[in-house]
């Protein structure tokens, strides 16, 4: 029969006992590494079209997969010719570590004529945008289209985030708020 002190371990116990907390520790590290998202495996990067024929038919379907799949490189959305009519909620786009992502995403007019593509939304309660972007958004570039609202109280776009490039578009019925640009 051993002696321990009042409050002490045996010695085999407090062996056992960090023996499992390392092994638990190891258990914990191994699944925190494989334990990602669902299409982490699978991040995007490259062209993609958004349109009747393409990999995605709509703005909102593209947005979806990049925040599911994350992204590795630049991204590239040739749009087909049509009228969209959605609302872009542009949340900020993260890298497997869920860093933001350094990399350019980009909504270019397939036809590279602003007439051909329309993204349009009106209609709802309050002020509201066709496209709003998040205030960790960065590096989207939308270039060839139009954007365009079809109600008094809804804006073309809320522009947050930092380096947005807006070239040959036209916009319709509505201001831009949050945009330093030229002409």
């Amino acid at each position: 029969c051993h002696n321990f002190e009042k409050g002490s371990m045996p010695p085999v116990v407090v062996l056992l006992g960090l023996c499992l907390m390392v092994l638990l520790s190891i258990a914990g590290i191994a699944k925190a590494q494989t334990a990602t998202p669902a299409g982490n495996d699978d991040p995007m990067q490259g062209t993609y079209t958004i349109g009747p024929d393409g990999d995605y038919e709509s703005f909102s379907a593209a947005l979806s997969d990049i925040y599911a799949r994350y992204v590795a490189g630049d991204i590239l959305f040739e749009i087909e010719p049509g009228i969209y009519e959605e609302r872009l909620q542009m949340l900020a786009i993260q890298l497997p570590n869920f860093q933001l992502t350094p990399y350019r995403t980009i909504f270019r007019s397939k036809s590279d004529n602003p007439e051909d593509v329309i993204l349009r939304a009106g209609g709802g309660s309050g002020v509201n945008y066709v496209v709003t972007m998040n205030i960790n958004l960065r590096g989207i570039t939308f270039e060839g289209f139009t954007i365009e609202s079809t109600h008094s109280n809804t804006q073309l776009i809320e522009v947050n985030g930092l380096s947005h490039v807006f070239r040959g578009m036209v916009f319709r019925n509505g201001n831009l708020f949050g945009a330093a640009y030229s002409t």
